[in-house]
C-alpha cells in the first residue's frame, strides 16, 4: 500500500491543494479538502514531513468550519493542535486544547474532552509541570473510557508513565 500511496502522491497532493484553493466558495470542495486530512490521516502522518501536514490540517480545519461540519472540526482541532505541539508552535497547541475543552463542555462531546485535556498533559509536562500534566492526562483517560478510544487510553497513560518516571 504504500508502493501505491508514494505512486500517486503527486496527484493527492495536487488535489488537495485544489480542494483547499476552492474550499472557501465551494462546499464539495471543502468536503474533499477536509476528506484528504480526515480519511487519509494514516497515510499523510507517514509520507508527510510533520510541518506540511500542520498546513493540510490548518486548512481542512477552516474548510470543515466553513462548511459547518462541526464533528469533523472537532477531529481536526485535535490533529492541528496535537501537530502543533510535535512541531513546537505551544502556544498554537494550547489554543486549539482550550478550544476543544470549551467545544467539547458545549457539545458535551467526550472524545473532544479527552482530546483536549490531553494535548494539555502534554504541554504541561514539556513545561516540567508535573502535577498538572498527571492531572490532566488522568482527566484524559477517563474521557477516553468513556468513549471507548482504546488507542487514545493508551496514549494517556504513556503520558502518565512519562510523568512517574521524570519524578
Amino acid at each position: 500500500w504504500f508502493r501505491l500511496i508514494e505512486q500517486d502522491w503527486a496527484q493527492i497532493k495536487h488535489w488537495q491543494q485544489w480542494a483547499a484553493s476552492r474550499s472557501a466558495n465551494n462546499p464539495q470542495s471543502a468536503q474533499l479538502c477536509v476528506a484528504f486530512a480526515t480519511e487519509g490521516h494514516e497515510y499523510v502522518s507517514i509520507r508527510q514531513r510533520t510541518t506540511d501536514r500542520l498546513g493540510w490540517y490548518r486548512q481542512a480545519l477552516a474548510a470543515a468550519e466553513a462548511n459547518g461540519d462541526a464533528t469533523r472540526a472537532r477531529r481536526l482541532l485535535y490533529h492541528v493542535g496535537s501537530t502543533a505541539y510535535q512541531v513546537g508552535n505551544y502556544e498554537e497547541a494550547e489554543q486549539y486544547a482550550k478550544r476543544l475543552l470549551e467545544i467539547g463542555r458545549q457539545s458535551k462531546d467526550r472524545l473532544s474532552l479527552g482530546d483536549g485535556w490531553f494535548i494539555t498533559g502534554n504541554l504541561h509536562s514539556h513545561r516540567t509541570e508535573l502535577d498538572a500534566a498527571e492531572s490532566a492526562f488522568r482527566k484524559a483517560v477517563q474521557y477516553f473510557e468513556s468513549c471507548h478510544a482504546e488507542m487514545m487510553v493508551g496514549h494517556a497513560v504513556q503520558g502518565i508513565a512519562r510523568i512517574m518516571l521524570f519524578r
